[in-house]
């Protein structure tokens, strides 16, 4: 009987670059929108304590979702789902940022912040 010498698996295989590539991507489009942040809220008419009160809640509703889908990603045993849903957010928020005209429609692309819950999951 002939005994076969199996390589162990790479490790940087297409999925781990998929992400990896995904999230750099998607944490460099979500900072380019975060450096002009405060300048973008003065020019629609909020106010910094207004910027406080969204990013406030957009911290606690991640935490929830967090908690969330943890709990659920644990009870199904699969975390892929879950872990692509917050950079292909980042995507989407970059681009709604640029298209809000006031408060309110800023608020809608950044409260549910699942970027957070991908960063959670993937430690960074």
């Amino acid at each position: 009987m002939e005994k076969r010498s199996s390589a162990p698996e790479r490790w940087l295989n297409r999925n781990v670059f998929a992400f990896g590539l995904t999230s750099l991507l998607s944490d460099f489009f979500h900072e380019m929108a975060t450096a002009i942040l405060p300048q973008f809220m003065q020019a629609i008419g909020a106010t910094a304590a207004m910027l406080g009160f969204i990013e406030g809640i957009a911290d606690a509703l991640a935490s929830f979702i967090k908690l969330g889908a943890g709990y659920h990603s644990d009870k199904i045993g699969r975390r892929k789902g879950w872990t692509a849903i917050g950079p292909s957010w980042g995507f989407f928020y970059a681009a709604a940022v640029g298209l809000a005209g006031t408060v309110c429609m800023f608020m809608i692309p950044r409260t549910p912040s699942p970027m957070a819950l991908a960063k959670g999951k993937t430690g960074t």
